[in-house]
């Protein structure tokens, strides 16, 4: 099955994901465990985009397919512990960037992008 978003799209809906989490808080005035909760997804939604083998990896530790795999639970933690442990606004935007992140996941196809099984080979060489 043909997917919406490759490795390149992917990379974008994440580190929007990113600034969304980091900006969140302010703009919408959550209380502490709103806070804290968006802060550290926002923390562990970057490092993991800078750790994937894509485009806009740095690190290039992770392939795209473990990624993938890892932000499905993500999506669903943050979900999950949106929906019982916050309340009003935090709720309904964590609710919404979790949803949002697992609708990127259904939409991206995840095999690993060309040029990293490239960059893979020629270093196993």
């Amino acid at each position: 099955m043909k997917r919406l978003f490759n490795s390149k799209n992917h990379g974008v809906v994440d580190y929007l994901a990113v600034i969304i989490l980091a900006v969140a808080p302010a703009t919408l005035k959550f209380g502490g465990l709103g806070s804290t909760t968006a802060y550290s997804f926002a923390g562990v939604f970057l490092a993991l985009s800078l750790c994937t083998a894509y485009s806009f990896g740095v690190v290039k530790r992770l392939s795209f397919a473990i990624h993938g795999m890892i932000d499905f639970y993500l999506s669903w933690i943050l979900i999950l512990f949106a929906l019982f442990a916050l309340r009003g606004n935090e709720r309904i935007a964590l609710v919404a960037v979790g949803a949002c992140s697992f609708v990127a996941f259904l939409a991206t196809d995840f095999t690993e992008p060309i040029e990293t099984r490239r960059a893979t080979t020629r270093k196993a060489a």
